[in-house]
């Protein structure tokens, strides 16, 4: 199979010297990578700057992704080449209106806030748009919420892969991962009513392989 992974997280520019970006590692997204490339996929991986690789290189296209068009305007040119697509990738919900050379005053938080009011924008849902690119895909949704409360943690997940007719959804709430000192996740099939509950990053890698590879037939 040909697997397209988003990995890692965007980096908006606010301006010309500052970001907004988030707290993924890509490492989840990296042990992805390297559980199918294991069993022979071949893996074009999309990651933000800074993320974690995988350790196969073999069969495996890096491509470094800056911000939510680049990674929108990458998928549209790539999708219809791959079979499945794990979006794992944490896509700001923001960019900014930002002109090259544009540097913020650092001399009043009232000219920062006025600036940012000024200049914000939301960012396309780019999960929103991957089937309507490629019908035929398979679709892995990633959910993170951080309440503590699993009931609202499934909702969303169930959500997520109604309004973007995804195939597998995986679910994890920050709180459940620091309780357990483990990156708890939950898997959600649309074709299977059975929660997997994984324990860690490898069971949810080695699960979602699993999974995709009962329901793919090439």
């Amino acid at each position: 199979m040909k697997i397209l992974i988003t990995s890692g997280g965007t980096s908006e520019y606010i301006d010309d010297v500052r970001i907004l970006t988030n707290i993924s590692s890509g490492k989840l997204g990296a042990i992805i990578a390297d559980t199918f490339l294991k069993e022979g996929h071949s893996v074009m991986y999309l990651h933000g700057k800074n993320s974690k690789m995988p350790t196969k290189k073999t069969d495996m296209t890096p491509i470094e992704i800056d911000n939510a068009n680049h990674l929108l305007s990458t998928l549209k040119m790539t999708l219809k080449y791959v079979d499945v697509v794990i979006h794992s990738m944490a896509v700001s919900d923001f960019s900014f209106k930002t002109e090259e050379h544009v540097k913020i005053k650092s001399n009043g938080v009232e000219g920062f806030i006025e600036y940012i009011k000024n200049n914000i924008k939301m960012n396309p849902k780019v999960i929103s748009h991957i089937k309507k690119i490629n019908p035929k895909v398979f679709l892995v949704g990633f959910k993170f919420e951080s309440t503590g409360d699993l009931n609202k943690l499934m909702d969303s997940a169930n959500k997520l892969m109604l309004e973007n007719d995804c195939d597998l959804v995986l679910a994890n709430d920050k709180q459940d991962i620091i309780k357990n000192k483990s990156h708890i996740g939950y898997l959600i099939s649309k074709t299977n009513p059975e929660i997997i509950k994984c324990k860690n990053k490898k069971e949810i890698a080695n699960n979602i392989l699993k999974l995709i590879e009962k329901e793919i037939v090439l």
